[in-house]
């Protein structure tokens, strides 16, 4: 239909852009995403966020600004609730509540909130779905198709097609980094240790918000894990029985990822945080705990983490 979908390559975007994309690609819109992080996306960010939040929102800010140079038709920002369980003995599957909040949090800002009414000649509208996962993927379809009609599509066959396309895209994905994950495992070994990154997603798996912490522990000789490729659903059932109660994925991720690494002898972990991750303040707690003796690092970064520090 020649319409533009712009996505920020932020927050839930490392884990959910091939549902993303396939669903909106195959409506024939033009699916164009934010530039990777930088320090420039970055200070944009942190000069237009109000308040003080973690870094992971500052980002977002700046990826969307980003965004907008370019007058997409739409952005595509979603109030992601929950997560598909990751095991069914956990009551909750919630994501951080100020990164369910960011569709809203952008119109704290003027310039933000300006840009988002009337960007150039052009309007930019802002498509907020409230995603609830954790609901089924039946709940999800009918999210999607009140969505699809919002930006114009009214033919349910064809929506339907898309929505099947994005859930076999995601799926893919995650076999892919399932299968990856176990070759890498095998690898691991008293001549090869490895270290395992655990954090959420979107500082993890992002080059310039990690500092690039992969190639810097392959220059010291170790091999690098990212958490979503760790055989997660092994530990989850257990850290579930023990830790019902833990409200968000992301925690229940990082338990279980503990779980798992404390039981393998050449595997290590760095924990990967920001300053005023509210979550993580009681997480670390339960993460320490689940590592037992087992020796584990943990940085703390933000806008001013710097290469110098990181490396020592």
């Amino acid at each position: 239909n020649g319409k533009t979908v712009g996505i920020p390559r932020s927050l839930f975007f490392h884990e959910l852009f091939p549902l993303w994309k396939a669903f909106f690609g195959e409506l024939g819109f033009r699916v164009t995403i934010s530039a990777p992080t930088s320090r420039k996306i970055i200070r944009q960010g942190v000069e237009n966020v109000l308040e003080e939040p973690c870094l992971p929102i500052k980002v977002a800010f700046g990826h969307v600004l980003d965004l907008l140079e370019s007058q997409p038709d739409y952005i595509f920002l979603p109030v992601q609730s929950t997560m598909e369980p990751l095991s069914p003995g956990f009551s909750n599957h919630w994501n951080c509540p100020i990164t369910q909040a960011i569709p809203y949090i952008l119109n704290s800002s003027a310039v933000t909130e300006n840009a988002l009414n009337q960007s150039g000649d052009a309007r930019t509208e802002l498509l907020r779905p409230v995603m609830h996962p954790d609901r089924g993927r039946e709940h999800l379809t009918k999210t999607f198709r009140r969505l699809a009609r919002e930006i114009g599509i009214s033919d349910r066959a064809r929506t339907d097609a898309a929505i099947e396309a994005g859930f076999t895209a995601l799926d893919s994905f995650n076999d892919w980094l399932r299968e990856r994950g176990r070759e890498v495992l095998k690898m691991i070994g008293p001549e090869q240790p490895a270290v395992a990154i655990i954090g959420r997603t979107y500082t993890t798996c992002d080059p310039e918000m990690s500092l690039n912490l992969p190639d810097k522990l392959h220059d010291l000789g170790l091999l690098a894990v990212p958490l979503d490729m760790l055989p997660l659903t092994e530990t989850a059932g257990e850290v579930a029985r023990d830790h019902p109660n833990m409200y968000g994925k992301s925690g229940q991720k990082i338990l279980s990822a503990a779980r798992f690494i404390a039981e393998q002898p050449n595997l290590f972990a760095l924990y990967v945080t920001n300053f005023n991750c509210g979550p993580d303040s009681f997480i670390m707690k339960y993460f320490g705990q689940e590592m037992q003796s087992k020796p584990y690092l943990t940085l703390e970064l933000d806008e001013h983490s710097a290469d110098a520090g990181i490396k020592t």
